[in-house]
């Protein structure tokens, strides 16, 4: 999973971030999840809002729980080109929203340490 997405932008504040990002095509996730017709897979966003949220707080995170985590579109790498993640958090809870062109894709509430 070491190339499923690369970060185009990205918006640091306090308690809160901005990251625009771009999936791979080329990942090998790919290659089973589906030949000819790329998906990509729940487990590798919920795994790219984790990189993108430890680099906002500038260390590395692991999940404890997920409170809520709803898949409200399928992602496809180009499709659109860029994603957008935003992440607000409040001491150890974290609320994420993967978004494709504006439109709520991914919806997460993370604790994370």
């Amino acid at each position: 999973m070491r190339n499923y997405f690369i970060i185009k932008q990205k918006e640091i504040e306090s308690e809160q971030a901005r990251f625009v990002v771009e999936l791979q095509a080329d990942c090998a996730v790919y290659e089973g999840h589906f030949p000819g017709n790329p998906i990509a897979p729940g487990a590798c966003n919920i795994e790219m809002v984790r990189r993108c949220a430890g680099i906002a707080l500038g260390r590395e995170l692991r999940i404890s729980a997920i409170r809520v985590c709803k898949f409200m579109m399928l992602l496809r790498p180009g499709q659109p080109e860029q994603l957008t993640i935003d992440l607000r958090w409040k001491n150890d809870r974290m609320d994420a929203i993967i978004l494709a062109e504006d439109k709520p894709a991914v919806q997460l509430k993370l604790t994370v340490v």
